[in-house]
């Protein structure tokens, strides 16, 4: 396990490396496919007992349903039988990361980067475990290596970097990271809105008001980036602007009113009607 020697095959490290941000994931409950899977992994493993790579299935399967010994066994029986030593090495880091075994999973990883120092699958399973040893600084040192180098750079994976560097104190770098993201996989709304997030947090409104025209200009009319720009504006203290944001998005909103709607456009509703007379109130009481 850690500190043994991995000899890394490019083309499985690549695999790997997908297979990891799947299994990385917090898992919230085995998929309805499991039971097949695992009828699948009991039948090859009857047939052939000796085939690594049907034993690193069926750990998989433990992994997802939360069995963290037996999947533990299952990898370590791969191991024995001649799979691949980076890839056990990354399964059994993700199933001690998942099993809430941080410290056990950062020495699997860190096993790994001793002889593949730039692997960025290592680096993000080590920066998760980094975080939940609550060390964000050394969580963003190998969060930056992951975001930089990964093949397929997901937004989550820059969210996470993004927290990592909040929690270590540095927003200013968390927007520089959310940037850098933005620019390599395009305009994800979820990377701009959280830009958003940390810019109105350090007070640069006239930028976060700009990243907002930009995702309207997208999607014109959008009710909640609509109300998002309010709140930028009730923030700044610009309480005109404010209330004409409020009453433009809730006239968006109810241009939606025909047909069945989301439970959260109704709960938009509710807020933009309360912040639209938070801020006519506001306007009544200046002088």
């Amino acid at each position: 396990m850690v500190g043994r020697m991995f000899v890394l095959d490019p083309h499985r490290a690549v695999v790997v490396m997908g297979l990891l941000g799947v299994l990385l994931a917090v898992v919230a409950g085995a998929h309805p496919g499991i039971h097949e899977q695992e009828r699948e992994a009991d039948a090859a493993l009857a047939e052939n007992p000796e085939n690594p790579d049907t034993h690193l299935s069926r750990g998989r399967i433990h992994t997802e349903k939360r069995e963290w010994d037996a999947a533990l066994a299952s990898y370590s029986r791969a191991r024995r039988l001649g799979a691949a030593q980076y890839r056990v090495a990354l399964l059994e880091g993700t199933a001690y990361l998942d099993a809430g075994w941080p410290q056990m999973a950062k020495e699997c990883f860190a096993g790994i980067l001793e002889t593949a120092p730039n692997d960025p699958a290592a680096h993000l399973g080590r920066a998760r475990a980094w975080m939940k040893l609550d060390h964000a600084h050394e969580a963003a040192k190998d969060y930056a290596v992951a975001v930089a180098t990964l093949p397929s750079l997901q937004p989550g994976y820059v969210l996470e970097y993004r927290d990592a560097l909040i929690a270590a104190d540095r927003p200013g770098d968390a927007i520089v990271a959310l940037d850098a993201g933005i620019a390599r996989l395009g305009q994800v709304p979820a990377l701009q809105l959280a830009a958003v997030d940390a810019q109105v947090d350090a007070k640069q409104y006239d930028d976060a008001l700009r990243r907002l025209e930009l995702l309207l200009v997208t999607s014109p009319g959008h009710p909640a980036w609509s109300a998002r720009r309010g709140e930028v504006l009730e923030r700044a203290g610009r309480t005109e602007e404010a209330r004409l944001a409020y009453a433009d998005a809730l006239a968006h909103i109810q241009v939606r009113t025909s047909g069945r709607r989301a439970r959260r456009l109704d709960e938009l509703e509710g807020r933009v009607r309360a912040a639209l007379a938070r801020n006519i109130a506001k306007q009544e009481e200046t002088p």
